[in-house]
């Protein structure tokens, strides 16, 4: 999750080694629910937009997404990006394994 997920997307797009992209929403409190656009924008759900990346790990390494993750954002700017403001653009990193966990907080 870093801002707008579209530009986000873009950018793991021109990575060598990603085989597929999605965007959509995680991590609020209706987690079983599939929520609309306009309920995350309302600020209630407490949901960030965010891509998920299917990669090459051949090709690719977690932490080459990490890089690209940090490059295209500025988590310093709360709960915005940019333009866009609100909830839903806060930054988070969402882990597969605790490998990636320790990678991210590195």
């Amino acid at each position: 999750a870093a801002g707008c997920s579209w530009g986000i997307e873009k950018g793991f797009w021109r990575l060598p080694g990603i085989y597929s992209t999605a965007v959509g929403f995680i991590g609020g409190h209706d987690c079983a629910v599939d929520p609309s656009h306009l309920y995350v924008s309302s600020g209630e759900s407490e949901h960030c937009e965010a891509v998920q990346a299917v990669w090459d790990e051949r090709r690719l390494s977690f932490a080459d997404l990490l890089r690209q993750f940090w490059a295209c954002h500025d988590p310093t700017q709360g709960d915005q990006q940019g333009r866009d403001k609100g909830s839903q653009y806060r930054s988070g990193i969402f882990c597969t394994d605790e490998a990636q966990a320790i990678a991210a907080r590195a």
